[in-house]
């Protein structure tokens, strides 16, 4: 069985309302998840939100700040075409002629086109 975080909060959820010791939850995640287990920080943490009725749901919160614009499915589309004019093009290249990251050029040709093995100058 794989960790996952939103199994894991609502695992610490059912310990609170059932009134166990933070200690005892840590202890009973950490056994089957080994190191990908939340740390005792972050299940003091949980426990507290749970404990206080802030927190009555197990997803997380939504993130402030700017939302991700350069990784888009129109950059993509420029990239792809970029490429495939002219194979040689560099991460910097790519990123100065659409004035975009590098960061997201990269993500765009690692994550999203799958390529690899590309200059970064």
């Amino acid at each position: 069985m794989e960790y996952d975080k939103q199994h894991a909060r609502f695992y610490v959820y059912i310990e609170v309302k059932s009134g166990k010791k933070k200690l005892d939850i840590y202890n009973k995640l950490k056994k089957p998840f080994a190191n990908a287990a939340p740390s005792y920080a972050t299940i003091r943490l949980w426990c507290r939100d749970f404990e206080s009725g802030r927190k009555q749901s197990v997803c997380g919160n939504p993130r402030s700040g700017r939302p991700r614009t350069s990784v888009t499915d129109i950059n993509t589309g420029a990239v792809k075409q970029l490429i495939a004019e002219n194979c040689h093009h560099s991460v910097f290249s790519i990123a100065v002629i659409l004035n975009i990251a590098k960061d997201a050029v990269l993500e765009i040709l690692t994550a999203h086109l799958k390529l690899c093995k590309m200059c970064i100058v």
